[in-house]
């Protein structure tokens, strides 16, 4: 009886609001889901990599097939991960990655060696100019284009090669501070041009290096298998 009193002392309208204003969470979760969503789908391409023996020949990497089957998922509606959310993690983790690559322990032989030196400075001329070479090619393409009629974004060609030559994390990176600059949907664009970076490798570069291994041109193939 004290309680059915007391109720009704309330005016309605605070107990019409109090229903529908719920006290908002201290800790939110959407970072812990997003860590253990990807760990997941992560652990989920480990498992379908190591039985299936066409992902294995095209050496198709765990987290490649986890991103698919998030991408038809969250399509799906049972993924409740935001892209902003995605965006965050893709560009602080690849840049983890990156430093890691220098990380990379390298015996003192390997180290004071002449050769590794020279392969080290070959492969950055390598990288440069292949980078350059797509730069070129993208701002061309994008004159062509402007030529034509059809006019795009000045930086649009030169999201190739950050998507190709260096990866998703700086595509994404780089496309927001572009979006800034008026580039719409610099960031997502950047991201494709990544996504088609990595099925080109898949689908055409393993193959291509799996034919010139069979071919006997691969020294570095024949050093690792005589144990040299």
């Amino acid at each position: 009886m004290k309680y059915f009193w007391f109720q009704s002392k309330i005016p309605k309208n605070i107990i019409t609001i109090s229903k529908f204003n719920r006290m908002p969470s201290i800790f939110p979760f959407e970072t812990a889901i997003l860590f253990s969503s990807l760990s997941i789908l992560l652990l989920i391409g480990l498992i379908l990599r190591a039985k299936i023996k066409i992902i294995q020949k095209f050496f198709i990497p765990a987290c490649i097939i986890g991103g698919i089957i998030a991408l038809f998922l969250r399509e799906a509606g049972f993924l409740p991960i935001s892209v902003s959310s995605l965006e965050a993690a893709v560009y602080h983790l690849f840049n983890i990655t990156f430093i890691s690559l220098g990380l990379s322990p390298r015996s003192q032989k390997e180290m004071k060696s002449k050769r590794s030196f020279r392969d080290v400075v070959i492969m950055g001329l390598l990288i440069v100019s292949v980078a350059l070479l797509q730069f070129i090619i993208g701002g061309i393409i994008v004159l062509l284009f402007g030529f034509s009629g059809l006019t795009l974004f000045p930086t649009f060609g030169f999201l190739v090669t950050l998507g190709f030559e260096v990866g998703p994390g700086q595509a994404l990176s780089i496309g927001k501070s572009w979006e800034a600059s008026g580039f719409s949907h610099a960031a997502t664009i950047g991201l494709s041009f990544a996504t088609i970076g990595f099925l080109f490798a898949i689908f055409v570069g393993v193959p291509l290096t799996s034919w010139m291994i069979k071919k006997g041109k691969s020294k570095f193939y024949k050093k690792n298998i005589s144990g040299g």
